[in-house]
Formats: structure tokens, sequence, C-alpha cells
């Protein structure tokens, strides 16, 4: 007999569930006991308990990091003071023996869901309300598809699991043969179709704080938008089925298989646009009242726009579809607070080529005549910021952008312990509650009680501004709509066209210009750049370069900072009270904690966060350098002696991720 190992990832599951009245807040709520399922799943209860434990998936904070808001990290858009050696120096990324995130423990824990509940469900044999049990099945088809999106974003290729196998070692290997990857994507929306049905129209969610429809369609408008954006641009590349190399070809289970790219981007496009359509002509946009920073104490109600994503109670917001509450009396808090205000940026930062990004509040990007940008402004951060896009003023700090009781941020904390520095100088301050109790000393240390926004209709309006554009290659009235909406409470000029015929590509640093080694055409460029800017510190950024087809042209891309010899060098903090030396020292020197100001790629004044150390251990010293196969993670080689037939590798019925080797500890081909 094979391996149990293999007739783990499909059998046996386990139950952890806690009994709670379905209409309890699922996300302000924890599980507690593990149980067994002989004598479950017999009331809503029952159904309600299981999907509690799911809501996890959601990234919200949690112990003492800055996650999710540092999501974006190890991108052109967010760097770590630790880079990401895996994505992009050459030759780190490696062939896992196991693990590799190659798992279907969550699928499995859907699947027995189903298998137990849904006869039970048609034979009428579980108590309670017929809604909300309709309702709680929906949810598990909701988290099925949520999880298989993990995969497909992971894997593209997948096994589609919709039961529980028994133990039988011929049934779970022919259980693991991949799917292409459009067929997984399909399964996802039909999973989504079936949770928009059975959650239907229920209006018990007030507080915003579970699951519904309109969440559902949320999600299925940004399935499909990913699946139609990557098989559009890496159509002919082996990571789609109509490539000439396609690893799926010629499997014996893909003989009747047949693919039409056209069709298919068309199908998952307007999928999209459809879904996202239907969110975001029921929800409106948060107002932004153009006020940029608390004004005298007041450290809530100034302006809505921030405080959607830092106040403790963010179900008033019109653009908040889901949010996490916090509550510290059943000692439910996060941290975010401590690492984005009380203790420093949290070892994280934007990069300048982000912060250039941003126009000007007409509209013209900042290298454009008549901006009103000049290079007088590019000497401290927050002159940088006069006269732009509201997003980059308001989440983000600047030396005098006034904090909680009326104090300023100062200049980037560059000095210090590792855990409260600052990386480029742009800090973030997206989720920050500037609420004075939690800057008492008493309150010092301890975990907070401010919400977190999970999902919001701004995503929607993007989602389909995309889509639309890309399915018929220009602006419907629908997309002008959404497209003024965003840009209006951006506090820029609304019409999109000032910026998209002001765009010089090649003057631009965004990756997002490029898919495969070709630049796209300057509306799709302005579109991807106002969801970028849109969702600074939202976690969105490397599955976006990755549909896109993004990251083929990076090649010795060095991460910048912000300008800190002109002006802010000079400020107190960065000196020595004591002996009135500097405390900075550039690359080069003993004890060095700065890049070097005679650096070539620091212009005389910017810091470069990787080339601290220059020597030959910093492998990303001369820049970010990306593989083809990193688009897509390989397959652990466990997985391919688990699932042979034969007697060698070669009669597994799995097929490794283009340019990935079928060996352990292998490196990218390509």
């Amino acid at each position: 007999m094979k391996n149990n190992k293999l007739i783990l990832l499909f059998t046996y599951a386990v139950i952890t569930a806690i009994s709670l009245p379905s209409c309890q807040k699922f996300l302000d709520l924890q599980p507690k006991s593990s149980i067994t399922p002989e004598a479950y799943f017999s009331t809503q209860s029952d159904l309600a308990a299981y999907s509690l434990n799911l809501y996890n998936n959601f990234a919200v904070p949690g112990g003492w990091n800055a996650w999710p808001v540092n999501a974006d990290v190890h991108t052109d858009v967010m760097v770590n003071g630790n880079p990401s050696y895996q994505r992009f120096a050459k030759d780190q990324w490696r062939v896992p023996t196991s693990g590799g995130g190659w798992d279907f423990a969550g699928i499995r824990n859907t699947n027995f869901f189903f298998a137990n509940v849904l006869p039970k469900w048609q034979a009428n044999k579980i108590q309670g309300n017929a809604e909300m049990i309709k309702f709680h099945i929906g949810e598990m088809y909701f988290w099925r598809a949520w999880t298989y999106f993990e995969k497909l974003k992971s894997f593209g290729d997948f096994p589609i699991i919709t039961k529980v196998y028994p133990n039988v070692e011929s049934e779970l290997i022919e259980a693991s043969k991949r799917q292409p990857r459009n067929l997984v994507a399909r399964f996802i929306l039909s999973d989504l179709d079936s949770a928009a049905l059975l959650m239907g129209n229920t209006t018990f969610n007030s507080a915003k704080t579970m699951l519904n429809r309109d969440i559902v369609l949320m999600f299925k408008s940004r399935v499909a938008l990913y699946e139609g954006s990557f098989e559009k641009y890496h159509s002919k590349t082996p990571r789609v089925p109509d490539g000439a190399n396609w690893p799926g070809k010629g499997k014996e289970w893909n003989q009747a298989y047949s693919y039409n790219n056209t069709t298919e981007v068309n199908f998952f496009l307007e999928q999209a646009m459809s879904a996202a359509k239907e969110v975001a002509d029921k929800y409106t946009l948060t107002p932004n009242s153009g006020i940029i920073e608390p004004q005298g104490n007041q450290w809530e109600g100034w302006n809505d726009y921030y405080d959607q994503f830092s106040a403790e109670n963010l179900s008033k917001y019109p653009e908040v579809m889901l949010w996490k509450a916090f509550n510290k009396d059943q000692n439910m808090m996060q941290n975010l607070v401590e690492y984005l205000g009380s203790y420093g940026p949290n070892f994280f930062g934007l990069t300048k080529n982000y912060v250039d990004g941003f126009v000007m509040k007409n509209g013209l990007p900042i290298y454009a005549a008549g901006s009103g940008y000049s290079n007088i402004m590019d000497t401290t951060i927050t002159t940088q910021k006069e006269g732009r896009d509201d997003r980059l003023r308001m989440f983000t700090k600047g030396e005098r952008q006034r904090r909680e009781n009326g104090y300023y941020w100062g200049v980037p904390q560059l000095l210090g312990i590792q855990e409260h520095r600052s990386v480029t100088g742009y800090d973030v301050i997206k989720g920050l509650s500037f609420n004075p109790l939690f800057y008492t000393t008493s309150y010092q240390g301890i975990s907070k009680t401010n919400g977190f926004l999970v999902l919001r209709a701004a995503e929607a309006y993007m989602n389909y501004i995309e889509a639309s554009y890309l399915r018929s290659g220009n602006i419907d009235g629908t997309a002008d709509k959404y497209w003024r909406a965003i840009r209006t409470r951006a506090g820029i000029n609304a019409d999109y066209n000032t910026t998209v015929n002001a765009i010089d590509l090649a003057k631009e640093q965004d990756w997002g210009r490029y898919s495969g080694k070709t630049f796209v055409d300057k509306t799709m460029f302005a579109i991807r750049k106002e969801r970028s800017n849109e969702f600074l510190a939202e976690g969105f950024r490397w599955s976006d370069l990755v549909r896109w087809r993004s990251l083929d042209m990076v090649n010795g891309y060095i991460p910048k900072g912000f300008n800190l010899w002109s002006v802010d060098y000079k400020d107190p903090y960065y000196y020595d009270s004591k002996t009135g030396k500097l405390r900075l020292v550039e690359a080069g020197n003993p004890g060095a904690n700065i890049s070097s100001r005679t650096d070539p790629y620091a212009e005389g004044k910017y810091i470069l966060p990787y080339r601290i150390n220059v020597s030959d251990n910093n492998l990303v010293r001369d820049g970010y350098y990306f593989s083809e196969a990193n688009y897509l993670n390989p397959l652990p080689f466990q997985q391919f002696q688990l699932t042979q037939t034969g007697k060698d590798i070669g009669s597994s019925v799995l097929y490794q991720n283009p340019y990935w080797p079928i060996e352990a500890n292998g490196t990218a081909l390509q």
C-alpha cells in the first residue's frame, strides 16, 4: 500500500465547531471546541458553527504584526526590510519536497460538510429556520470557491474534488488528476452561483459582519476578472491550455478536451462585468471630505473615507460590505495601531516609484507639462504630497502631517530596532485609528479595538471598469460613471482622459505598464494605475501583476525610498544629542545603517533599502530579477511519488508547472 499521506489528502476530516445561534456576528466570534461528526449537522446552529471557523480565511489583523496592511511587500509598490529572495533572486525559489501549498484540507472539509448536510437537507431532517439553513449551505459553497481560488492563483490547473473519497488508493490517484485552469475557474463560478442562489436576499446582516449575496457577487467578479485577464495575457504560453507546451496537453484525460481562448476570455470578462455591476449599482462610495489629517482633538469624524478603514464600528459606512469587529472584553483585539502608529512603521514601506505614480489634483502625471509639480517639491515627503491625489496625502505619513493629540509624524524613523524602523520613508497609516485612548500609557503595548475593513464596494467599480475595457476596448457609459466616481472621491480631476492623454509610458516606472514584454495601451495603463492607487496597502498588487503578466521585464529593478539627503537628514532625530554626530552611517562603512548618497542609483538623495548591505551575500544588491517559472508555484516532489502508477516518477498522473523540474530542491529552468 502506498504512503498513507496520499490517503489523508482526501478522506479524514476533523470538525472544529461550536453551537451558536446563527444570527451571531460571525466575524466577532472564535471557535471553542472540537467534536465528532456522528450526531452533528442536525440543526441550523450546527451548520452555522461549522461555517464560523472558515471566516478565518479572510486576512484580518492578528498577532504582533502589521498584516494585512503590509501584504503588498515584495512588489514594485511596497517593500519589506528583508527582501524576498524567493521571488526576485536567481535560483532561490526551489521545488519543495512536500507542502508548498499543494493540499486539500480546506476542500476536504467543505466536501465533508456537503456529504453530511445535503442528504439531510433534501430529506428535510435539519431543524431550524429553512431560509437560514439554505443560507449556511450557501456559505459553504462560498468557502469552497474561496479555497479553490487560492489554489487557482497558486497552481493554475488543479484537481476538481467534489466528494470525500474512500480509503482506496486507485480512486485517490484518479482524483489527483489536474484539470485545465479554465475548468477550475468555471467550477469556482458555479459554486458562487449556488451560494448566491441559496443565500438569497437575507437581511439579517445589518452589522455587515457576515457573508451575504452581495459579497458572493463581489467575489465572483474578482475571480472572473482574474481568470479572464490571466488567460488573455498569458495566452500561447504553457500556463494556458492554448500554449504549444502546455503540460496538460497529451494527458489521456484531456484527449476530448478543447479550448478556445477568445471564448473563455470573453465568458469570464462578461461574468465579471455582470456581477460587478450588480454590486456597484447598489453601493455608493463613502464620501471624502477632503480633510487629510485629524482636526484639533477630533480623532474620528473628520473624514469618513479615512474612518471606514479605522473606526471602531464600520457598519455605518455605505461602501463597507464586510468588516471584522474586535472587543476588548472578549479579548478579541488587533495590533495595527501599535505597528502603524505607536511603535513605528513595522519595517515596511511604499516605494518612490509608486508614490511618483499618483497624479496631481488636476489629473496630470507629475512629469507632464502644466502639472504644477516641480523638483523642489521632491525635497521632503510633505512637499512631495502637496497638490496630489488625496489617497497619497491621507494614507501616508508626512513630516508635518498631524497625528493623535496634535502631534506631528516627524521625519521617518530610519533608526532604532528593526521591528519599528521605516524602510523607505513612505510609511502607511491606512487602518490606523487616532483614538487618543490607544496612545495613553495604560494602553501602550495592548491590542486595540478599531475595526478592520475586509471587503468594500470600490472593488466592484474597479472590476467592472477593467473587465469592460478588456472585453470591448472602450470605456462604456457604466465604466465612465464608475471611474469618475472613484476619481472624484480621490480628490482629483474626474475626467480620466486628462490623465490618459498625458501619459508617457517611457517615463512611467510602474510594472503594470507591461503585459509580457510590450507596453499596454495608455487607457489600460491608467486603469491599472487607478486600481493600484485605490487599493493602496490592501494586498491586491501581487495577484494583479501575475494576472496581467507584468513581471516579464523585471530585470535589475532597484527599489527606492524617499529623498533623505536634501533636507530631512538635518533633522535632530538623526543626530546624537550628546556628541552632535550624525547617527546615519552610510553603506561601505562599518556599522552601516543607510545606503550611500553617492550610490549610483541614489541620484545623490534617495535611500535604497536593499543597498545598505553591498556585499555579495545580498542577493538583490543589484536589483530584482524574475524567472518566468515564478508565475505559478511548483508542485512538491513528494506528490509525484505519491501519485505514480509505475516504478518511476514519470508514471505519476501529475504534471509539473511550466519551467519547473520534477526534482526536490530543483530551481527554475527559465
